[in-house]
């Protein structure tokens, strides 16, 4: 074994005096993972933002072992089953074994007469009956189980924003400094990275949405995975297994929500920046972006190719429209499709908003907005506002203006690293 392989080798104690000096994080994500099961077992079923909706397409997956494959299909999945699948396919796959039909689930919506009950009850609720409570059997324990992996998705972005924050607040590696002895040294600027990473696992709304069967956990996991990584790439990071490892999660995010779709191009900046910093050539620039914009499509090609296989409409529409419309023409989404009618060149007659929306004032939206995006309303109800709200807002100023400074005294390579993280 050579030399430098020794020293890469990371030795019992060494791992040992790394998570003890860590023992913030871990305690952090006890608590969080307690608060979170406690939040995930005492919230009845379908309160999350469109529980019964992700559930529905879980259970259709769960008991035909793949996606819908035509219109008819779609419509027993129900309408996300037009949106990305990863988070579906992962839970749907791992409760197979259950009978996720049974109990059946009485939705408010799917009879007159159950409206009548449904008034004394949040509008989004299925009308509850003894088929909800303990034991869980076959579709309500499915259900429970996707709310725990959602957590543990949840309780997994926790750890690598707490990595990105480290990396953060540490002075730029060595390049021939070794990986394994930059992950498992003692970080000396951990107190700022557990606040951070604190802030975010005890936020009500990370706490609550973390708690629910939905796909954002997952698609934050592989946010925060990806950030880290492009971090490091910014460093000096050169291996394009790295690049591709960054394609590879772009493309998974994207078949877990489309929020990530224009995210590759930040790759460009970070490349730039590293062949002025490192004299790259043209060929070694392009092809560390070439391999991780080809990562990307093979991370989401899966999914996209899928429905165009199954759902294109290029007999009727012509070659271009036709790939396009089960993108952007498909499902409850009244934006999406106008802006696909806008692109094709055809009058929408559709109605403006969704039929659940009510007209409001831009002011209003932006209230709600920071509203929902720091807090979670219990059945439209939130006790904390609006003073808790004034003083989160008193907080993102303090922050701003933390940053402003921190910009202000950083270097080169700490703007850049800012800048990314504010882009991203």
């Amino acid at each position: 074994m050579s030399k430098k392989d020794q020293q890469q080798r990371v030795r019992p104690g060494q791992l040992f005096i790394w998570l003890r000096s860590h023992a913030g994080l871990f305690i952090t994500l006890a608590v969080f993972l307690l608060l979170s099961t406690f939040h995930s077992t005492i919230v009845p079923i379908s309160q999350g933002e469109d529980e019964l909706a992700h559930f529905r397409y879980i259970s259709f997956i769960a008991q035909n072992g793949r996606l819908p494959v035509n219109e008819v299909e779609r419509e027993q999945a129900w309408y996300r089953s037009d949106w990305p699948p990863l988070y579906h396919l992962i839970v749907g796959w791992l409760i197979t074994p259950l009978d996720t039909t049974q109990p059946q689930l009485k939705d408010v919506g799917e009879s007159p007469r159950r409206r009548l009950v449904g008034e004394i009850f949040y509008p989004r609720l299925i009308i509850y009956t003894e088929d909800a409570n303990w034991p869980w059997q076959g579709g309500i324990l499915g259900w429970r189980l996707g709310r725990f992996i959602s957590i543990l998705f949840a309780g997994l972005a926790l750890v690598f924003t707490y990595l990105t924050m480290i990396d953060l607040g540490k002075a730029r590696d060595n390049r021939d400094r070794s990986l394994t002895d930059s992950a498992y040294s003692s970080a000396p600027n951990d107190l700022p990275a557990l606040a951070a990473t604190a802030l975010l696992a005890f936020t009500p709304r990370y706490l609550f949405s973390s708690a629910m069967l939905a796909d954002d956990s997952l698609f934050i996991l592989l946010s925060a995975i990806f950030i880290w990584l492009l971090l490091r790439a910014s460093r000096g990071d050169d291996r394009r297994a790295l690049y591709a490892g960054l394609g590879l999660l772009l493309g998974l995010s994207i078949t877990t929500k489309y929020s990530t779709g224009l995210l590759p191009l930040i790759i460009v900046p970070v490349i730039w920046w590293r062949a002025r910093q490192a004299g790259w050539s043209l060929r070694q620039a392009w092809g560390r972006l070439g391999l991780a914009w080809l990562f990307t499509l093979l991370g989401a090609s899966w999914w996209f190719g899928w429905i165009f296989y199954h759902f294109n409409t290029v007999k009727e529409d012509g070659l271009i429209v036709g790939l396009l419309s089960p993108l952007l023409a498909a499902g409850p989404d009244v934006s999406m499709r106008r802006v696909f009618s806008w692109l094709g060149g055809a009058e929408f007659f559709g109605p403006i908003r969704p039929e659940a929306v009510a007209e409001g004032s831009f002011s209003e939206w932006w209230v709600y907005l920071f509203q929902t995006f720091w807090g979670a309303p219990i059945l439209e109800h939130d006790p904390l506002f609006p003073w808790a709200y004034l003083l989160m807002v008193l907080f993102c100023l303090l922050a701003g203006f933390g940053l402003w400074r921190s910009w202000q005294a950083a270097g080169a390579q700490r703007r850049f690293e800012l800048a990314i993280l504010k882009v991203v």
